[in-house]
């Protein structure tokens, strides 16, 4: 199940990524071939490296923040685990 910051950072890249689908898959139609597919995949390409790029600015955004979260408690636990 995908939090609300999942579906805000990937959906923009999932959809890009579709409508190229459509539209090359499009373009094949028309041309009754696969002509330029080194473009189509290329752009392809292109969404997926930036969908991965968002995962990874999203997981550390969330890392920063939840370590930020935890650092008051720290003293805390620490003090109790004796």
């Amino acid at each position: 199940m995908s939090t609300t910051r999942e579906t805000g950072t990937l959906t923009p890249m999932c959809i890009g990524g579709n409508f190229w689908l459509k539209y090359w898959s499009e373009a094949n139609t028309e041309a009754g071939s696969n002509p330029h597919v080194g473009k189509y995949l290329g752009v392809y390409l292109a969404f997926g490296i930036g969908s991965a790029a968002l995962v990874v600015v999203q997981t550390l955004i969330l890392w920063i923040f939840c370590s930020i979260e935890v650092r008051p408690l720290q003293p805390h636990t620490h003090a109790l685990s004796y």
